[in-house]
């Protein structure tokens, strides 16, 4: 399935990733210093989404200058290989 995001909605979530609460527990060593976290799952997967928002933002803006293809062009394209 592919999800098509308007850069507006992209730059939306990506900022959302400043307003998340972390729930998170720590793990020590004998010394006291953190070794790992370790987050609930839902915590984990709305960060990994804004990972891939973030990432699909910096690619939308690499090719923001690019000229666009008519779908209508690639379809007619497509059909003739």
């Amino acid at each position: 399935m592919l999800l098509f995001v308007s850069e507006k909605q992209a730059i939306s979530r990506v900022r959302e990733a400043v307003m998340i609460e972390l729930k998170k527990s720590y793990i020590t060593d004998e010394a006291g210093h953190i070794t790992n976290v370790i987050l609930d799952y839902a915590t984990y997967q709305r960060i990994e989404e804004l990972l891939l928002d973030q990432g699909l933002l910096h690619a939308m803006e690499e090719i923001a200058d690019e000229d666009t293809v008519d779908y209508q062009d690639v379809k007619e394209l497509m059909a003739s290989l």
